[in-house]
């Protein structure tokens, strides 16, 4: 017993040093923003969040909760807009800090939370411990995430964030369909469409489901009953209405917006729309940078 007890001391404290490591990197990395006092750099952080940022924190500072921006040709929705991430938590500590420095704070965070829940993610999969850093490193320096802080958008990276810890509680709930592990679910699911770039949150549902079928087969094979398998799935599915329901405030305003846009009000022509876009040739980038 005493050696059980020893071995699983051993092993948090390698998972301390790891996570340390994590927040070494990252420190390092972003060394500049937080002692120097630079501020982050990206056309659309300069020319678009920030405005964004500043018109809402403005307002509510004023005791105002904005619905309307009457600086935009003859105005615009606020909260309709899901890029402004008007309800994400994070964002409210900007009412106490100068925007420039908290935009630069929250790439700081955000990726050492993404690397941190990377590492509690390979974990589910990977016993070795140099390999989950690995693997989390890998996701925390990972050139999409990168290539995004340095173009400014930041909800990109606060929906990278998140993305393996919706991962994580899908998975628990998947194994372990319980009340406790569907709420949440339900929060992490609200959570990632509060973050505010609704194409990652898009994406990791797709490469969830995949991850499910995989799991049923395995599941099924190794003798898995039936009714396990139906009360799993319609937990997944409560939780994600669930989370839905408590991100309405953000979901359904940005759903009403979107279909007055170019592309889906039909004012658009397809190799417009799509100019930008990645094609199905280049899926393999998705895995292999």
């Amino acid at each position: 017993m005493q050696n059980g007890n020893e071995s699983r001391v051993s092993d948090r404290r390698v998972d301390w040093l790891c996570l340390l490591f994590l927040l070494a990197v990252n420190t390092f990395y972003y060394r500049r923003i937080l002692f120097l006092g630079e501020i982050p750099e990206g056309n659309d952080l300069q020319y678009q969040y920030f405005a964004w940022k500043n018109f809402f924190i403005s307002s509510l500072k004023e005791g105002i909760f904005p619905f309307w921006n009457p600086y935009i040709f003859s105005g615009s929705p606020v909260i309709h807009e899901i890029l402004a991430a008007c309800f994400y938590p994070f964002d409210y500590l900007f009412l106490i800090l100068p925007i420039p420095w908290g935009f630069g704070l929250s790439y700081w965070f955000h990726l050492t939370l993404g690397g941190f829940l990377f590492y509690w993610l390979a974990g589910q999969f990977i016993d070795l411990k140099p390999a989950r850093l690995l693997a989390a490193t890998a996701y925390m320096l990972s050139a999409p995430v990168l290539t995004r802080m340095g173009e400014g958008v930041p909800t990109m990276n606060q929906t990278y964030a998140l993305t393996p810890l919706f991962f994580i509680v899908g998975k628990f709930l998947y194994e372990n369909p319980s009340l406790r592990w569907l709420g949440c679910f339900s929060w992490v699911c609200a959570l990632f469409v509060y973050a505010g770039h609704p194409q990652i949150p898009f994406m990791a549902v797709q490469l969830f489901a995949a991850y499910l079928l995989y799991r049923t087969v395995a599941d099924y094979r190794g003798g898995r009953a039936s009714g396990e398998f139906l009360r799993a799935y319609l937990f997944l599915l409560l939780g994600g209405f669930l989370g839905l329901a408590i991100a309405a405030p953000q979901a359904f305003p940005f759903l009403e917006y979107a279909s007055f846009s170019a592309t889906r009000a039909g004012g658009a022509k397809y190799m417009f729309a799509a100019e930008g876009s990645l094609p199905p040739t280049h899926l393999i980038t998705s895995v292999i940078p």
